[in-house]
């Protein structure tokens, strides 16, 4: 029995620390008149990159040192900002954001699931509640809040889609362990720096052949060789398309292997020469 009531009372507690919050859902962010952490205008160069129907979680409403624009903190897409109100007390240019709804008392959740296997999942587009795509097996979303029957969710990487997952499909989400996601994330960000890495490289040999071949007349059809990045899950290998090639541009192939080297260390990574070449990668070992 006490274990029981302690169960109970365990549930109740963590019911009572749920973190509520009120959201607006906008169409289209960018009509609003936002003011940053420092209370600047946003620029629209800022604004233009605002995905549809982001969620924006209020605050604390109050007035700005000039006694007379009232605006409301408010945090989205994990920054602080700053909404004006309107004389009705919404928020300036809501009007001409396309759909909007306020949500009261949403449940904050911000977390990070996984579908489990199975049939895929309905996406709701939030305006219309029909369904926008499938999630399927496998696939990672942030989960922003509860809302009555229904789940707000976010894809994981840009560019960002929202939507409406309903909570009958809560047996089917599994949550994602925070230091794997921080390690896949790492993974994600240092594939993108190599792809920019060998690419920047790439342009630097395209230069190489073409001068080679003016100088010499040769391989007037031949492609330049190139640098490729290739993923096979959390393998990677760095292949060079015509590796006799290298032998003759020394001072750059040294270069190239030192740069990588340095690359690989600012992410975690080890790199070896399995051949001339062509680099293997792997995290490093704890």
């Amino acid at each position: 029995m006490r274990i029981l009531l302690s169960i109970i009372l365990c549930f109740i507690l963590q019911a009572q620390a749920a973190k509520t919050s009120d959201v607006w859902i906008v169409e289209h962010p960018r009509a609003l008149t936002v003011l940053d952490a420092y209370q600047r205008s946003v620029p629209e160069t800022v604004k233009k990159d605002w995905p549809s129907f982001v969620p924006i979680f209020l605050g604390e409403r109050e007035t700005l040192p000039d006694g007379i624009t009232s605006v409301q903190s408010a945090v989205f897409l994990n920054r602080r900002y700053f909404l004006i109100l309107n004389a009705q007390g919404q928020p300036a240019g809501i009007e001409n954001s396309g759909y909007h709804r306020l949500l009261k008392k949403v449940t904050v959740l911000k977390d990070t699931v996984e579908i489990k296997s199975g049939q895929p999942l309905p996406l709701l587009q939030p305006k219309t509640l029909q369904t926008v795509r499938n999630g399927q097996a496998g696939e990672k979303f942030v989960r922003l809040f509860r809302h009555g029957k229904y789940y707000y969710l976010r894809t994981l990487h840009k560019p960002y889609l929202f939507a409406f997952l309903a909570v009958r499909y809560r047996y089917r989400l599994q949550k994602v362990d925070q230091r794997q996601l921080q390690s896949e994330r790492n993974l994600q960000d240092f594939v993108q720096q190599v792809n920019y890495f060998l690419n920047r490289k790439n342009r630097v040999y395209q230069k190489l052949f073409d001068y080679f071949r003016q100088t010499t007349g040769k391989f007037k059809n031949q492609p330049a060789p190139q640098w490729r990045l290739i993923r096979q899950g959390n393998r990677l290998r760095v292949v060079f398309s015509e590796p006799q090639w290298l032998a003759k541009w020394q001072d750059s192939t040294r270069l190239f292997k030192t740069e990588l080297n340095r690359l690989c260390r600012q992410f975690g990574f080890t790199m070896r020469e399995a051949q001339e070449g062509t680099f293997t990668i792997q995290r490093k070992r704890p």
